[in-house]
Order: structure tokens, then C-alpha cells, then sequence
């Protein structure tokens, strides 16, 4: 546990130098050490973010028997929480430095790639929540003919009984893919978006057509088995006229 030692000890370094740098700004009035105090706590973020996936990682590995089976979405959790706070401090950063020393121009990159990273883990929070809150009616499941064809479920590595058919044809555990989706909102395979605004009523269409497929050849079975009754009992009332004949 060296490792998450070390990250607190830097984490509680980087905190009494930010607030030391604050104290030194309010008493003394507005300085270039104002630009310490906020690196200092952009890093106390950092590191927040590095020893919380660091202890979710020990969890999954020595606690949790099985793993973690959300691991992925709490991940994606801590991330959007981090770049949100690192967004609040360069805006807050940025109007300071606009106060008082005009535009700060070689922040405007940081705070671009602050919003565009906050941005982007948003958009997949949003995406995945869409897929997952209706996943088992969104995508048909596959016919026997699919299963077989693909090979077994690519995400774990075994053979499939029942599974999901993406919109790119690719076919994946229900489980397996739930699990996929927490870190990538894409076909694990052909690594094609899948569609949040896929109307889950082409899926439920989808399943009535199998339905309906299924029931007409259940139909026709029956009626395949009543003609071959009717044309047994048809032959043997011949065979009894003509034994009567006889």
C-alpha cells in the first residue's frame, strides 16, 4: 500500500500549498502566486481521481470475488465529477486572471480541453444511461442461425445459448455487453456507434415478427401432422373396404 500512501501524502502537500498560496494572496493582495494556488489544487484533483480508481482497483481485485460488475460505471462516475470540478476551477482561474491581468491567453487552451473533456465524459454518461434503461427490449434477440454464426460472445470468450443483436448484426451476452457499454458506447467488434435514439419499438417489432414467425410454423407443423393423420385414416378405411371386399 505504498503506492496510496504516497498519493495521499501528495494529495495533503498539494492542499496546504494551495491554501497557504490563498492565505499569502488575501493578506498581501492579488500576486502571481494566486497561479500556484489553483495548479496546486488542479493537481488535488488529479490525485483524488488517481487513488479513488486506485482503490476500486483494490477492491476489485482482493475484495470482490466475482469483480466489480459496475466497476466501469463507477469509473466513468468519478471521471465526470473530476473533469466537472477541474472545469469549475479553470473557469473561476480564468476570470481571476481576466480581473486582473487582462486575457489570460495560455489558459484559453486549458480550459478548451477542460470543456471539451467534460463535454465528451457527459455525452457518454447520457448514452449509456439511453442504452442500458431499456437494453433487454431495445435489441431482438438472436435466431439460432445467428448464434451459430457468430462463434461465441467476443467480450467473454464463451460459447452463447441466448444473446443481443446490435443494429451493426454483431450478437453479444446481455450481461457481457451491459458491461461493455460502460466503457465504450460502441460494437466491441466493427467498433460502430451504437444508436441512443434507436426507437425501441423496431426492437419490440422486431420480437413480434420472430414471435409471429414462430407461431405460423407451429401452425403449419400442426396442420403437416393433421394431414398425415387424415391421409393414415384414409388409408386404412381403404384397406378395411377391401378387406371387406375380399
Amino acid at each position: 500500500h505504498r503506492l496510496s500512501c504516497l498519493i495521499v501524502t501528495l494529495i495533503l502537500i498539494d492542499i496546504y500549498l494551495s491554501y497557504k498560496s490563498i492565505q499569502y494572496t488575501l493578506i498581501n493582495g492579488k500576486s502571481v502566486i494566486i497561479l500556484f494556488s489553483f495548479e496546486f489544487g488542479l493537481l488535488v484533483i488529479s490525485s483524488s481521481n488517481m487513488l479513488c480508481k486506485y482503490i476500486l482497483q483494490c477492491i476489485d481485485t482482493y475484495i470482490v470475488t466475482n469483480g466489480l460488475t459496475s466497476k466501469g460505471l463507477i469509473i466513468m462516475m468519478i471521471d465526470l465529477l473530476c473533469d466537472s470540478m477541474k472545469f469549475v476551477t479553470y473557469i473561476i482561474f480564468f476570470s481571476l486572471i481576466f480581473v486582473y491581468y487582462g486575457l489570460p491567453i495560455y489558459l484559453m487552451r486549458e480550459l478548451w480541453s477542460s470543456f471539451y473533456s467534460l463535454q465528451k465524459n457527459v455525452g457518454s454518461f447520457y448514452r449509456y444511461i439511453r442504452l442500458t434503461s431499456n437494453l433487454d427490449s431495445r435489441f431482438p434477440n438472436a435466431n439460432d442461425d445467428e448464434l451459430e454464426n457468430s462463434g461465441g460472445c467476443l467480450i467473454c470468450r464463451e460459447p452463447m445459448s441466448v444473446g443481443k443483436k446490435l443494429p451493426c448484426g454483431h450478437v453479444f451476452h446481455l450481461g457481457c455487453l451491459r458491461m461493455w457499454l460502460q466503457h465504450r458506447q460502441a460494437c466491441p467488434l466493427c467498433r460502430r456507434d451504437i444508436p441512443v435514439n434507436a426507437p425501441a419499438a423496431e426492437a419490440a417489432a422486431a420480437a413480434a415478427e420472430e414471435r409471429a414467425a414462430a407461431a405460423a410454423l407451429e401452425i403449419a407443423e400442426h396442420v403437416a401432422a393433421a394431414n398425415i393423420e387424415a391421409i393414415e385414416a384414409i388409408e386404412a378405411i381403404e384397406a378395411l373396404e377391401g378387406n371387406a371386399i375380399v
